[in-house]
């Protein structure tokens, strides 16, 4: 499944550090912005990852029911 995120990336001090807003803990840095824009699909691969094996294994007997799209104006 592709999905698509909100990547902000800021400048400071000569290197740039970019995060998702849409996943807390996302985030990453780099000595350029292609580097951010690289290493930013490690680190949601990562917290994907990590979300997905804490919510089933710490939980016997949780499963996945249902998987949708949902929209929110903020």
């Amino acid at each position: 499944m592709r999905r698509k995120y909100t990547l902000n990336i800021v400048e400071c001090e000569g290197w740039y550090a970019g995060f998702v807003e849409e996943l807390p803990g996302a985030h990453t840095q780099g000595k350029t912005i292609e580097e951010v824009k690289e290493n930013i699909i490690e680190a949601i691969h990562m917290v994907l990852k990590a979300n997905r094996r804490h919510m089933l294994e710490n939980e016997t007997s949780a499963k996945i029911v249902d998987t949708t799209t949902i929209a929110v104006d903020v």
